[in-house]
């Protein structure tokens, strides 16, 4: 897949990128694959992966020419997700399970006159959830708790990334 005349944020006006993208004539080259794999182990538990592997290269570029032949700033060429989850068979509506996510390397940006180069290493967060849900009458409720970044891994120090602190969440579902 190709494409001509990309979007393009302002790394330097606009570098908590809060204001509409800009047109940069030029284009990219996009090539790659996505594997995904279910498996019902037993009656009470689930696996899923899924992968991504994606080649997208700067190919032509007269506002970003340090970029061309290289992999698109910001994307990583690797992704992955597995997930696990677990239903004991003696509390019917119970579950709980575990999920790894992937992010593999990727640059921030390329060296130019303005800004320095910056590559980010790769790296996996580990989520634990749980859950119950029941049926009364036509409605049916879910309850659940979810721990993200369960390891309390430190992505500001290690990717400049904000807002990816260890993370619980609860839902509430009511489905009638």
């Amino acid at each position: 897949i190709a494409r001509r005349n990309p979007l393009h944020d302002d790394p330097v006006l606009d570098a908590n990128q809060t204001q509409p993208q800009l047109v940069a004539s030029g284009e990219e080259r996009f090539a790659g694959f996505r594997a995904e794999l279910r498996c019902k182990l037993s009656a009470t538990l689930n696996l899923a992966f899924r992968g991504v592997h994606l080649e997208a290269i700067t190919t032509r570029s007269p506002a970003l020419g340090p970029e061309v032949g290289r992999q698109l700033a910001r994307l990583p060429v690797d992704t992955a997700a597995a997930q696990f989850r677990y239903s004991p068979p003696r509390i019917a509506g119970l579950s709980c399970g575990a999920g790894l996510s992937y992010l593999g390397s990727y640059v921030g940006n390329y060296e130019d006159p303005k800004r320095a180069y910056r590559e980010y290493p790769g790296y996996a967060l580990l989520t634990l959830n749980a859950g119950y849900g029941w049926k009364r009458g036509p409605r049916q409720f879910n309850v659940g708790l979810s721990l993200r970044n369960a390891l309390d891994r430190d992505l500001l120090a290690s990717n400049a990334r904000l807002g990816a602190d260890r993370e619980l969440g609860c839902s509430v579902r009511v489905v009638f």
